[in-house]
């Protein structure tokens, strides 16, 4: 669940970068838990800094 901590993170993605919004919880998610992103869709995740990611 989006909670306290993450949301404004995913707002502030979302505004900056222009993501969707699921993607923006989902990066914001993986930025909190410093854990890597694994997706086939990393040309858009890659606008987010410092968002660890790995292809499919």
């Amino acid at each position: 669940p989006v909670d306290s901590k993450i949301a404004p993170v995913a707002a502030f993605i979302r505004r900056t970068h222009r993501l969707k919004l699921a993607d923006s919880i989902i990066a914001a998610t993986a930025l909190f838990t410093g854990t890597t992103l694994i997706t086939r869709n990393t040309q858009d995740f890659r606008k987010v800094h410092r968002l660890k990611l790995k292809k499919i």
